[in-house]
């Protein structure tokens, strides 16, 4: 009796020719994903140029922070200053690294979804909210770990984890708005950094 190979958690099919369930191989995932945090870093390096060139309106007044670390300093920050607040981001962003970890392409995805979220900022800033940026992270990151995984309830269990915690510790403890609403690039991103800083001691509850 013959079986077929396993294949490592969130990439499957090893064998070059097995295909995924949606009908790509790994390498084609793995190149979509790739390609994606490609147009993500040419839309962000030509901003400064294009997005004038565009004729853009300029950046909406629910957006005075252009850059991700003035972002993460002024903003996040300060919306994060309750350590319960700080807790419930913690345990969030905890379940989704241990997903994420469960789920290698879930990771690629979201690296990739990220790049494409910084790269589409620059040229939605005018807007004051940041639907349209949340659309395009968000499709990315679906469909890219849908391709990664094979399994579409993956995306939904991260941003579900990520999000549910985030979320309570801001509408129900600090009670405040969370900056996804008009960041949602650099809100993600900086969950990330706050619970490295934290870990690292450079940031305190």
């Amino acid at each position: 009796m013959s079986h077929s190979p396993v294949s490592p958690r969130g990439f499957p099919g090893t064998d070059k020719d097995k295909k995924s369930s949606d009908g790509g191989s790994v390498m084609d995932s793995v190149f979509a994903a790739a390609l994606v945090a490609a147009l993500g870093a040419v839309l962000y390096a030509a901003a400064d140029q294009a997005v004038p060139a565009l004729g853009l309106p300029g950046a909406s007044d629910a957006k005075p922070h252009g850059s991700f670390w003035e972002f993460y300093e002024q903003n996040y920050l300060t919306d994060h200053a309750n350590p319960q607040n700080k807790q419930m981001h913690f345990a969030g962003t905890g379940l989704v690294i241990l997903l994420l970890a469960m789920y290698p392409g879930a990771a690629l995805a979201m690296a990739s979804a990220l790049a494409l979220g910084f790269g589409v900022f620059p040229y939605t800033r005018f807007l004051p909210n940041g639907a349209a940026e949340a659309a395009a992270v968000v499709s990315a990151f679906v469909l890219l770990s849908w391709r990664t995984t094979g399994k579409l309830y993956v995306p939904f269990l991260i941003m579900l984890c990520g999000y549910g915690f985030a979320w309570v510790g801001h509408f129900f403890i600090e009670g405040n708005r969370p900056a996804t609403f008009i960041y949602p690039s650099y809100s993600l991103a900086s969950d990330f950094v706050m619970l490295y800083q934290f870990g690292s001691s450079a940031l305190s509850l």
